[in-house]
């Protein structure tokens, strides 16, 4: 299973674009966790709210501001406790190709070269 997180916090105008680049992506993850780390700003909430994707969406916002590590860490813990094998993170100024989750499930599955 494949879960993809995006972290965000405020930048609503970045936001917008990460996910209208993870709405084009083929095939789709299993799931997405949208992490919202106590955003000020309504718009970014609005655009969280507003988003939709064709698999399963989680909607998260924090309490209170505790950076992108700790939003980071419970999107992980969520999509491990869910049964995720792979995890990809994603920040709010990402913009990503449409083929992202197709190589990078097959680097994790065959993969032992490098990254470049």
């Amino acid at each position: 299973m494949i879960t993809l997180i995006v972290t965000t916090y405020n930048r609503p105008e970045y936001l917008s674009r990460c996910l209208d680049s993870v709405k084009k992506l083929s095939p789709m993850p299993d799931s997405i966790l949208l992490m919202d780390d106590a955003s000020t700003d309504i718009r970014t909430q609005i655009l969280i709210d507003e988003f939709q994707a064709p698999c399963a969406v989680g909607k998260y916002r924090l309490g209170k501001n505790g950076g992108i590590k700790t939003s980071l860490r419970l999107g992980c813990d969520m999509a491990f406790a869910a049964g995720a094998d792979l995890v990809i993170n994603l920040d709010a100024d990402a913009l990503v190709k449409p083929e992202l989750i197709e190589e990078l499930a097959f680097y994790h599955k065959f993969g032992k070269g490098e990254f470049i």
